[in-house]
């Protein structure tokens, strides 16, 4: 663990090997070879032994996050559900459980089950921020979006980036955050000023109507021209790369 927090993938690799030649059995040595794999990329082989950890240990919540959170990032969906459920029942009350089944529905569509797990978790006391982000889009799919402001935190996977595209078309920047702290310091600031919150309602029902969410011929010139640029500039590095 100590290795890993340094950022020493491989010499954590090696010593959880290590640990597992000596112990075949030792569940925290699976689970610390497993968070080694993941690191280098080594997701299929990460996810055999976060199952192994778990099968050793069946009420370690730890164990479990990690194996959802991996079977999540692989997109397996089914392998992610049963474990949520496993983990309910193993920990009754989980906010992990709830949080992984609310992200295999949201990623399902299934927005009104999404929600209702989603909701679980934050009702249970998660401050993780992908509960929220997920509990965000589901509230944008189920138009909720146009009374609900949402506070996102942005991030470089397309998930991370949902609410940040549309908030920034409708010229809703204010609940844009960048890094951790000034996600929480937005949506604590928000949770305490009812009149700013109402304010914001307001500017966000009005903007999405006029904005190009709500523009279909607007947005698919705009797509037309955005395919026409990759096309152009995948087409003038080809010709680049003949000469």
């Amino acid at each position: 663990m100590v290795l890993r927090e340094l950022k020493f993938p491989d010499a954590a690799m090696d010593a959880a090997k290590h640990a597992l030649a000596i112990d075949p059995d030792l569940p925290e040595a699976h689970n610390n070879l497993a968070n080694a794999l993941k690191d280098n990329g080594d997701l299929a082989n990460a996810i055999q032994h976060y199952r192994s950890a778990v099968a050793m240990e069946p009420a370690n919540r730890q164990y479990y996050e990690n194996l959802v959170g991996a079977l999540l990032e692989h997109e397996e969906l089914d392998g992610a559900e049963t474990i949520s459920r496993l983990l309910l029942k193993h920990i009754p009350g989980s906010i992990a459980g709830f949080a992984g089944l609310g992200e295999v529905a949201a990623r399902r569509e299934q927005w009104q089950a999404a929600k209702a797990w989603l909701l679980k978790a934050v009702e249970g006391g998660s401050r993780d921020p992908r509960v929220f982000h997920n509990l965000g889009v589901v509230n944008q799919e189920l138009r909720d979006f146009p009374r609900v402001p949402v506070v996102t935190l942005v991030g470089p996977a397309h998930r991370q980036r949902v609410s940040y595209s549309m908030l920034k078309n409708i010229g809703v920047e204010e609940t844009i955050a960048w890094n951790e702290d000034e996600y929480v310091t937005k949506a604590v600031r928000l949770a305490g000023d009812p009149q700013a919150l109402a304010e914001l309602r307001r500017r966000i029902a009005g903007n999405i109507r006029r904005s190009i969410l709500c523009d279909a011929p607007r947005f698919t010139r705009q797509f037309e021209a955005a395919l026409l640029r990759v096309w152009a500039e995948r087409r003038a590095a080809i010709d680049g790369a003949a000469h």
